[in-house]
């Protein structure tokens, strides 16, 4: 598995369009009024989040760039719309960061139980990323304020975000299962490495043991119990008892039924 490119680019925009709002008005937040607010606008976030997955069927792509992303641009909209009124812009833009903030979280999650990712670069990386992104934000604000680039500094760099948001999601986004879509398996890779990952899944779904897992990579691929035998060096009775237990497990009862869940399972991965 490669690391996640377009996955890191999507953690560095957030942290970008974070550490922006955030140095646009850094007394916003402050207090117990801000502190509520934040808290109010990050529970309304999950709610949001439950509604669109749960009613929308959405996947992580979608949400994320469809959602979450424009989102955060109506958060920066409101800078322009109502300059006066500071606290509506961050109301709206905590909302969809803690929206996003949730999914990149499940995201995280699904690399490393599902595709058996390193959960110390997958995690590490990810805020490596959106952290460099909330620096850039900040820097990028306060060289604008100290060079006079924009005339109304909160209103411009606001203006600039609520249009590059929307184009960063349409850039980002794509109809590729997370694998391939997040840039962690080239296409070339899609068939051995594919596979890999499958399995992996398969067996942390089902719970199957390192033996069993084994096993069932040669069962899929239409291996008899003493071609299995052999290769690993078992023998056929201790191979048939691990046969059992995989069946058990993954609630088949022949060898093509096995071989029948394994395609409904990679068939569920490309879509």
């Amino acid at each position: 598995m490669r690391k996640p490119i377009k996955l890191l680019v999507t953690c560095f925009v957030q942290g970008a369009a974070l550490g922006i709002m955030s140095a646009l008005d850094p007394s916003a937040s402050s207090g117990m009024q801000g502190s509520f607010l934040t808290a109010t606008a990050f529970a309304l976030g999950a709610l949001v989040l439950l509604a669109t997955a749960g009613l929308l069927s959405m996947d992580f792509n979608h949400l994320l760039y469809q959602i979450g992303f424009p989102l955060m641009a109506l958060g920066f909209l409101g800078h322009v719309c109502l300059p006066g009124n500071v606290g509506v812009s961050e109301f709206l833009f905590g909302l969809a960061h803690c929206y996003v903030y949730v999914l990149m979280t499940c995201i995280c999650s699904y690399f490393s139980n599902c595709l058996k990712c390193s959960p110390v670069w997958i995690v590490a990386l990810t805020t490596l990323c959106m952290v460099g992104g909330q620096l850039v934000g900040v820097l990028l604000v306060e060289i604008a304020g100290a060079l006079s680039l924009l005339p109304m500094t909160a209103m411009g760099l606001s203006g600039v975000m609520t249009f590059l948001l929307p184009v960063a999601a349409l850039l980002l986004l794509s109809n590729d299962n997370p694998v391939s879509g997040w840039g962690a398996m080239r296409p070339d890779q899609r068939g051995e490495e594919g596979d890999r990952a499958l399995f992996a899944k398969i067996a942390s779904d089902y719970q199957l043991t390192a033996r069993e897992h084994e096993i069932t990579e040669y069962l899929a691929r239409g291996r008899n119990k003493r071609y299995i035998s052999q290769e690993l060096d078992l023998s056929e009775e201790t191979v048939k008892t691990h046969m059992g237990n995989i069946y058990r497990k993954l609630l088949v009862h022949s060898q093509q039924e096995l071989i029948d869940l394994v395609e409904k399972e990679r068939q569920a991965r490309d879509r």
